[in-house]
């Protein structure tokens, strides 16, 4: 995931969370200092689980990429000339062939 839209995630979590608990405190009919009080630390709450959530997905990013990478390298590595030969199928074929002839 690119880092812009992961700068996004926090504030977009936030004005959420932020406009659900204005409705709900307005349902509700709280004094405007409490819900100011509820309003101010829902936002706060919901920034910090936001910017915790960006930390959790950026370390599986680069866990991930760092596993990508080591199997792209092993894959290189290991790439080589690959030599098909194949009398060597016709063989095993033949071979089963004559075994399960000689079973019947």
């Amino acid at each position: 995931m690119k880092k812009s839209k992961l700068k996004l995630f926090p504030l977009i979590l936030m004005l959420i969370a932020g406009s659900i608990v204005s409705i709900m405190t307005w349902w509700f009919q709280y004094e405007i200092k409490a819900a100011l009080l509820i309003l101010l630390s829902s936002l706060l709450l919901f920034y910090l689980l936001g910017q915790i959530l960006i930390k959790i997905i950026a370390y599986f990013d680069r866990v991930n990429e760092e596993k990508r990478r080591a199997e792209e390298q092993a894959a290189l590595e290991n790439e080589g000339p690959i030599e098909i030969n194949p009398d060597a199928e016709g063989e095993n074929a033949d071979e089963e062939g004559e075994a399960s002839a000689e079973e019947q």
